[in-house]
Parts: structure tokens; C-alpha cells; sequence
């Protein structure tokens, strides 16, 4: 009985050692927790997924990874979908405005420091996806963010598709936003040329992978700080891209769908499922994380939200089933 109970300890400590956050520094220069499931992904059965979260304007990476208790709930969702979850640390070198990701590509920021968030995440997912140790497949990377953080995400999504095949957002402005277009100001872009020139300009001699890239798009009808018209505005903007680059339109589809889950959100589709967009219902400017997630409210709260879906797992679920460059 004895040497059964340390048998067992030790594999339980095993387990936990093996599935748990660490952190760790990446060569190309950024910080990051990374959370490696024990399990495989559900599409291929010895390699893992791969999603990189982004944190938003003076938010750490630490609400999304903080081992105290269920942090944004993304412990499980790695764990169901065979997904490995990176969350990078913000660096003077890529931060600018109020401790955010250096996501606008003027003067506000200096394009030097968007230009090293876009060239320190390159980095990052290139040398995760190689590390052998991982099983990363190379056709299952995602990033995603919330706030500056998603605009980044967008902005990595434009810049390397051949890295990233799906992109997602939360509460972000669009790509190419200049920093006097956020704080709760929406600026349109009438000319939809614009934002797919942006986009396209990032991408150079890799825009024909646009074609087999999906992407969501998320934000709270609540939300204060960053203008919600920027939800449709942005999943506008990539299934303009992919239709661009694909043989048939990218298209809104006309039904609008309930997603359970605390108050509940609603989710809208393209053709194909390759863009959705959903409106979580009573959240403000913060990461979507479902039940059980730790919330701290306020100014100076940690922008993780609990009264609706976790986002983390739609995110598992969509990429997954949507995934066009898998076999």
C-alpha cells in the first residue's frame, strides 16, 4: 500500500509539473507563460495546437496564467483541444501609450516599436513551433488578443499568414489604427481599400496564404473604452482580404446565433466559416472567460470578465473545426 501511494504521488506531481504554467524567456526577446496539455489535438494525434493571447493596455499576461485558481479558465481549454497556450510579457522595446503592445504604425508609438512586436512575436512563434519538445503542428497556430493586444494580433495575422492560420480579436481597434482612434473614438474607414492596403502592406510577397486564414472577431456590447463598431468594421475588413485572395466572396451570412454561457452572446458567420464575429452580452472592456474565472472589477482591475462565454474555448473550438490548412 505504501509503495502504491508513492507511485501514485509521483504521478500525480508528475502530471501537475508537466501541465502547468512556466515561464520562460523567448531568444527573440519576449517574456511568456506557456501552458502544454499532456493531450494531442483532436485533428492531428501527435501534435498539440498552438494559440498565443496578447493582454491588453495595462493588463499583464498574469490574469490570463495566474496558477492561484482558474485565472481566464484556459487550463481547460488547452487541455480539451490539445492546444499549447502561450502568453507573452510586454518589454520597452515593443510597449508604448498606456502599457500597451505598440500596435499603431505612427508617430505616437515610433513605427520602431511596432515594427519589434510584430519582428519579437514572429520569434516567438517561430521558435515554439520548432521546438521539438512541444509537437507543435505548424498548420494549427493561432494568436488572439484583447485591446492593444488584438489589435497587435490583427496585425501579426496580416503580417505573417503563412505563420498564423487564424487570427482572432477582442475589443481591438482595426489594423493601421492611429492611437486618437481608440478610447472609445471610432474612426470608419470608408474607403474599404484602406484597411485591406494596411493588411496586404504587412503581408509583402505572402498574401496568397490569406487564402486558407480564418478569423474571429469579439467584443462587448458594454464595452467604454474601445469603440464596439470596431467588431463589424473588423471582421468586415478580413473577409474582404480572403475574398480578395480566395476563389469565392467571403460573405455575411443573415443568421444571427445564441451562444450559451452566463449572460450569453450571439455569434454571426461568413461563408464557409471563415469569419465570425461575437458580441458578448454585458461585458465591458475585458477578456471574456466564462464561469469560475477570477474577475477583479474596476479601473484597476484585471480586464478578465466572467459573466459570459469563455471566449478562450470558442476560440478552441472554431479554430479547430474551421482549420483550413489541415488535411
Amino acid at each position: 500500500g505504501f509503495i502504491f501511494g508513492v507511485i501514485l504521488f509521483l504521478a500525480v506531481y508528475q502530471h501537475s509539473i508537466a501541465a502547468n504554467w512556466q515561464a520562460k524567456t523567448d531568444p527573440g526577446g519576449l517574456a511568456y507563460q506557456i501552458y502544454v496539455p499532456d493531450s494531442y489535438s483532436k485533428d492531428v494525434s501527435d501534435k498539440r495546437a498552438l494559440m498565443v493571447i496578447y493582454s491588453g493596455c495595462l493588463q499583464s499576461n498574469l490574469p490570463f496564467t495566474n496558477n492561484s485558481g482558474n485565472a481566464a479558465n484556459l487550463e481547460e481549454v488547452a487541455d480539451k483541444w490539445g492546444m499549447a497556450i502561450a502568453v507573452p510579457a510586454r518589454n520597452f522595446a515593443v510597449e508604448a501609450g498606456a502599457s500597451c503592445w505598440a500596435y499603431w504604425q505612427d508617430f505616437m508609438s515610433s513605427p520602431a516599436k511596432f515594427q519589434a512586436a510584430l519582428s519579437q512575436s514572429k520569434a516567438l512563434i517561430t521558435n515554439l513551433s520548432g521546438d521539438e519538445s512541444l509537437a507543435i503542428d505548424k498548420n494549427q497556430i493561432y494568436v488572439t488578443g484583447l485591446s492593444s493586444g488584438a489589435a497587435l494580433a490583427q496585425s501579426i495575422g496580416c503580417a505573417a499568414p503563412d505563420l498564423i492560420a487564424g487570427v482572432s480579436s477582442s475589443a481591438g481597434p482595426t489594423v493601421g489604427s492611429k492611437m486618437s482612434c481608440s478610447l472609445g473614438s471610432f474612426c470608419p474607414i470608408i474607403n474599404r481599400m484602406q484597411y485591406s492596403t494596411d493588411c496586404e502592406t504587412l503581408a509583402g510577397d505572402k498574401t496568397s496564404d490569406f487564402q486558407t486564414q480564418i478569423a474571429a472577431i469579439a467584443f462587448g456590447d458594454k464595452d467604454g473604452t474601445v469603440n464596439t463598431q470596431y467588431g463589424m468594421q473588423n471582421a468586415q475588413m478580413f473577409a474582404d482580404i480572403y475574398t480578395e485572395f480566395s476563389e469565392d466572396p467571403v460573405s455575411q451570412l443573415e443568421m444571427i446565433s445564441q451562444l450559451d454561457g452566463g449572460n450569453g452572446a450571439t455569434e454571426q458567420l461568413w461563408s464557409d466559416n471563415r469569419v465570425s464575429l461575437v458580441k458578448f452580452n454585458g461585458v465591458g472592456h475585458a477578456w471574456a472567460a466564462g464561469d469560475g474565472a477570477i474577475a477583479t472589477p474596476g479601473l484597476y482591475g484585471n480586464y478578465i470578465d466572467n459573466s459570459s462565454i469563455n471566449y478562450g474555448e470558442y476560440l478552441a473550438k472554431f479554430f479547430t473545426e474551421n482549420n483550413m490548412r489541415i488535411d
